[in-house]
């Protein structure tokens, strides 16, 4: 579903400044979508900045001290699964992406930092597609396989199972192009695996697509940045931090 709304060109992710964001801000970008919530895919009013080639992407993505407070690192291997990585039903292949943070569509080239801070761990998929309509279509495929998959699914990421039990529409940024958020809860190896709630907020800025994935880190006991995770273990206290989406909202604009 596409809904047409108004919006000044200019990233918002809560009614506060960014100077005010932190990792651990209590201000939602996916989180409970509630009544009135702008979950689903929307196409808003800002222009499109020029488009980004591929030579340009990683000068678009995090870098060490793009977020205060936050660690940025470039992720290989399992840390930043590949599109072939990602095995599920072809009708939540998309979603199966959007899960493990790997690129949607077919990119031109994609680019994955890693952002640690605040007890959370959050994955940004950075991908430039050859035009709009690519990286739109992309996007679409994304909604369609949520609506189709909300039920739960099984996937596989590098040859280790996941079921992802729940799958639900969220929060979105605003002053994208196009935006998403979801709730997912996933359980890791198989029916005797743990419960693990992930936070995922997905944004187009002209051919540019960020998808950020969010989950608790497991911090040693006793420390604040276990508290931070402890509490954002439950589905209500977790969300893709809004400092990391400001950031790269910021290097996209």
């Amino acid at each position: 579903m596409i809904r047409h709304t108004s919006a000044v060109h200019k990233i918002t992710v809560c009614a506060v400044s960014a100077a005010a964001l932190t990792l651990a801000s209590g201000c939602s970008v996916s989180g409970s979508a509630g009544e009135g919530g702008n979950g689903g895919l929307q196409r808003l009013g800002a222009a499109s900045p020029a488009p980004t080639d591929a030579a340009g992407l990683t000068a678009k993505a995090l870098k060490a001290g793009s977020v205060p407070g936050a660690t940025v690192t470039a992720p290989t291997g399992t840390q930043a699964p590949r599109p072939k990585d990602v095995q599920s039903d072809k009708p939540c292949g998309p979603l199966a992406r959007a899960v493990a943070g790997a690129a949607l569509g077919t990119p031109e080239d994609t680019v994955v930092r890693r952002v640690t801070g605040g007890g959370l761990i959050t994955t940004v998929t950075l991908s430039v597609y050859e035009d709009e309509e690519k990286a739109t279509v992309a996007l679409t495929a994304l909604s369609d396989a949520a609506d189709a998959c909300a039920h739960g699914f099984t996937l596989k990421v590098s040859g280790k199972e996941h079921r992802v039990t729940v799958a639900a529409r969220e929060l979105a940024p605003q002053g994208a192009d196009q935006a998403m958020g979801f709730g997912v809860t996933q359980r890791i190896g198989g029916t005797d695996g743990t419960d693990t709630p992930e936070k995922i907020a997905v944004m187009r800025r002209g051919t540019t697509v960020a998808l950020f994935t969010t989950t608790a880190t497991e911090g040693a006991a006793g420390t604040e940045a276990a508290k931070a995770a402890d509490s954002a273990k439950t589905p209500e206290g977790l969300a893709v931090p809004p400092a990391v989406v400001e950031a790269q909202s910021v290097a996209l604009a």
